[in-house]
């Protein structure tokens, strides 16, 4: 799982300048928090002024009532209470912005470890995929891939934490309040920041018209991709409807259609189209409420915002430790360049294209130099054959003579016997009673035995059995084992367990059609061990003949602390065509396991 999202965190940055964006969208914040800050503040200082104008407009000190007077008091009182010192803010601020820094570092750690693991995977993926430019193109695309998720999940990371540490600063500088002794100085206060507070003021409309702006993008980018999705699917209904406007033979149409979309085929991917389309105005709608509470809560920040303030030294310190746009693009240097990424891939790619060009090389001579050798060890051996078969053919012919010598030996010594080997032999001999006794032995086993009328029935009712057992026996059962669905959300079949008739049940390894030669009934069994509910096709030439539906409601499954101990069975009987092409579909996306059974009845 590393090694993939090293793979995805590469692929992002090569497609583009994310890390920039995201940067510049970390400061936008920043400063945004300082206005929504300002803002309140400025709030706050026409409260007091307006409150002021009204002391001066009395022009006497009696206009001044003593419940005001003692209301003012009291809030200067509260206000120092919660006052803090230049210095404490200044330590917060300072650990603020290290814990920051701190936290940018841990963010762009991941990345850095994520590039490493991006290059040593592409090493020992180049140097394992170097027999084809095709795997070597295939590595590359899974590479980009897993590095694109990996730095989308590093970025994603660092955005939380710098958001959540914006946040703790907010919240802490919500906390601060400077100290006035004299009212006098807040009123000059407020004439030297009054300028700068409505200057920043003017920029909330700027910032809510960007906003507006980035939602009109996103629905044009939603515009733009209906439009094109709309486009396709006009010109796939034009070119089905040319098709069906052209006329042709019988038996034309047949040839032509046997390679054609399906209709059913045609309309699951208008079903499709509908439901993405479905699900693109669902997810514009959730990105229209979440715009729409964003600025809800945009709104509820800036009145809550209104009600702090903050003095204008205290806000050039802050501004003074923040990081400055030069420090960024110093920082962003620093990082390894989309091109120099690219140019060490090409680097990499042309390194292992020569590396696998020269390894052909040597292995062609290799083979040359073996297929030489092994052509001269042939011939020594053929001639040293030769030599070995004159000479066993001459010793042949020497045991030929001695054995017809001793043939001559042997029939001469046959011949040869004394009187006593006769009365021998005589007396081993039998008489007549044995002779009759051995003939009734046998007459009485002969009457025991069957005729020849009953063993000719029972070898035709062994023939009928035989044939009738050949025929329940002739089956075939495959399973899946590992693996997803194809593209085309069928079965790939990985063993075969059983085939006792190979030409009847023409399968090859890895397929997922099973061609059925012969014509007739069949039974199919099938078993699918699943954690979820599919819905399963039977297919016989390319055409859906039986549907298995989901059984969400099958209360017959229940969960085991094994695992999966039952599955979703299916037992049907088919009467198929001449060489019929089976083929199970599968409509989840998943690596399940399964098994099929075909019997010949």
């Amino acid at each position: 799982m590393a090694s993939t999202a090293a793979v995805t965190g590469l692929e992002t940055l090569l497609a583009g300048d994310s890390e920039w964006r995201n940067i510049q969208t970390i400061v936008k914040s920043t400063f945004e928090t300082v206005a929504r800050i300002l803002s309140s503040h400025a709030v706050l200082l026409e409260t007091l002024d307006a409150r002021l104008d009204r002391l001066v407009d009395a022009h006497t000190p009696s206009a001044i009532s003593q419940i005001e007077v003692v209301q003012l008091q009291n809030d200067v009182r509260k206000c120092l209470k919660r006052a803090v010192t230049s210095s404490d803010l200044e330590t917060r601020v300072a650990a603020a912005v290290d814990q920051m820094k701190r936290r940018m570092d841990h963010a762009v750690g991941p990345l850095q470890e994520a590039n490493a693991s991006t290059a040593k995977l592409l090493m020992d993926r180049a140097q394992d995929s170097f027999v084809t430019r095709a795997d070597l193109d295939a590595a590359s695309s899974s590479v980009a891939r897993a590095a694109k998720a990996s730095a989308a999940a590093a970025i994603a990371e660092a955005e939380q934490r710098l958001g959540k540490l914006v946040a703790h600063q907010q919240q802490a500088e919500s906390k601060d309040r400077v100290r006035k002794s004299q009212l006098h100085e807040l009123l000059a206060f407020k004439a030297t920041i009054e300028p700068e507070v409505h200057a920043l003021a003017k920029r909330l409309p700027e910032l809510v018209h960007a906003q507006a702006a980035w939602q009109t993008e996103v629905q044009k980018e939603f515009q733009r991709q209906k439009t094109q999705r709309d486009d396709a699917l006009t010109k796939v209904i034009a070119e089905c409807q040319t098709h069906l406007r052209q006329r042709a033979m019988a038996s034309d149409v047949k040839l032509v259609l046997a390679g054609k979309v399906d209709r059913s085929e045609l309309h699951d991917v208008r079903h499709e189209t509908a439901l993405e389309k479905e699900a693109l105005d669902v997810r514009l709608h959730e990105l229209d409420e979440t715009l729409q509470r964003s600025i809800g809560q945009l709104k509820v920040e800036f009145g809550q915002i209104l009600e702090k303030k903050c003095s204008k030294s205290d806000v050039v310190k802050i501004f003074a430790r923040k990081v400055n746009q030069d420090d960024v693009h110093a920082w962003l240097a620093a990082k390894v360049s989309h091109d120099e990424l690219r140019d060490v891939c090409t680097e990499l790619l042309h390194a292992t294209t020569k590396q696998t060009n020269d390894m052909q090389g040597e292995m062609r001579d290799e083979l040359e130099s073996l297929r030489t050798k092994v052509e001269t060890r042939a011939k020594e051996l053929h001639e040293h054959i030769a030599e070995s078969i004159q000479t066993l053919q001459h010793q042949v012919r020497l045991m030929d003579g001695w054995k017809l010598s001793v043939d001559d030996l042997h029939t001469q010594l046959v011949t040869k016997m004394g009187i006593k080997d006769t009365c021998t032999l005589l007396d081993t001999k039998c008489n007549i009673a044995d002779v009759n006794d051995a003939l009734a032995s046998l007459q009485e086993t002969l009457q025991s035995k069957a005729d020849e009328s009953d063993l000719k029935a029972l070898g035709d009712d062994l023939s009928g059995l035989r044939r009738q057992m050949r025929g329940e026996l002739c089956l075939g059962r495959w399973i899946w084992k590992h693996g997803r669905p194809s593209e085309v959300q069928t079965i790939q079949w990985n063993v075969q367990i059983v085939n006792t008739s190979p030409d009847i049940f023409v399968w090859e390894k890895g397929a997922d059609a099973i061609t059925l030669e012969l014509p007739g009934l069949y039974m199919l069994q099938a078993g699918f061990f699943t954690d979820y509910n599919p819905t399963i096709h039977i297919v016989v030439n390319g055409e859906p003949a039986l549907v298995v539906p989901s059984s969400k409601s099958d209360g017959r499954r229940l969960r085991h602390s094994a695992g999966n101990v039952t599955g979703v069975s299916v037992c049907e009987f088919l009467a198929l065509p001449p060489r019929a092409r089976l083929t199970i579909s599968y409509d989840i996306d998943e690596r399940a396991q399964a098994c099929l059974t075909l019997r010949k009845l």
